[in-house]
């Protein structure tokens, strides 16, 4: 749960890691720093905490427009250099998971030879394509055949999660013949900007694949 600031005057904002500040220099400036929970200590019920110093400041009583604008750019500088730290921390942690849940090849074959009375093509390719490249249904879903490099096989795609926020939500990944040909080319009426898989509901492709 996130603290509020009345439990914390220190915390300049929620999230892990959080983003606090600490007077330094004769209380003249506060430091940003960013603090971690890593975890529970089991023998004694503490907290396990990792701090980043940032190396920003801001000034403890701005006086003039121009220190209070730099106050304000630090601050947002600050800001989001703790949301791709969180966003870092939480793919580490699912990649983490997922290196033990992960299917192996016999296993994605068996699915990619299953089918289904009734299924819905675009579902069951865009739930294999999933499965090979580890996209997230906010990101297939928005798949453009502008995305696919032919002449290279690779996807290049910005994460929904991500985007405006981060240098790094841009991924590049490497595609195989097969999944080249599950792509295809855009149809006759598309272009390039056409959707690729062209998906329902998050809902009803949940519905449609665990049939």
């Amino acid at each position: 749960m996130a603290e509020s600031r009345g439990k914390n005057k220190n915390l300049v904002e929620a999230g892990n890691p959080r983003l606090l500040k600490k007077l330094v220099k004769n209380d003249t400036e506060y430091s940003l720093y960013l603090e971690y929970q890593m975890g529970y200590n089991r023998d004694n019920g503490t907290s396990i905490r990792k701090k980043e110093s940032l190396s920003l400041y801001l000034l403890a009583s701005p006086r003039t427009p121009i220190q209070r604008q730099q106050n304000k750019e630090t601050l947002e500088l600050a800001k989001k250099i703790r949301f791709e730290r969180e966003q870092e921390f939480l793919d580490n942690r699912e990649g983490y998971r997922l290196k033990k849940d992960v299917l192996s090849q016999e296993e994605i074959q068996k699915l990619m030879d299953t089918h289904y009375q009734f299924e819905k093509e675009n579902v069951r390719n865009a739930f294999i394509f999933c499965l090979y490249t580890g996209m997230r249904f906010c990101d297939v879903k928005d798949l453009r055949y502008s995305n696919i490099d032919y002449a290279n096989k690779l996807l290049r795609f910005e994460q929904d999660k991500t985007k405006g926020h981060s240098a790094r939500s841009w991924v590049t990944i490497p595609l195989n013949d097969g999944l080249i040909h599950l792509v295809g080319m855009p149809k006759e009426g598309e272009t390039k900007e056409s959707l690729v898989f062209n998906l329902p509901s998050y809902e009803s492709c949940c519905k449609s694949v665990k049939r």
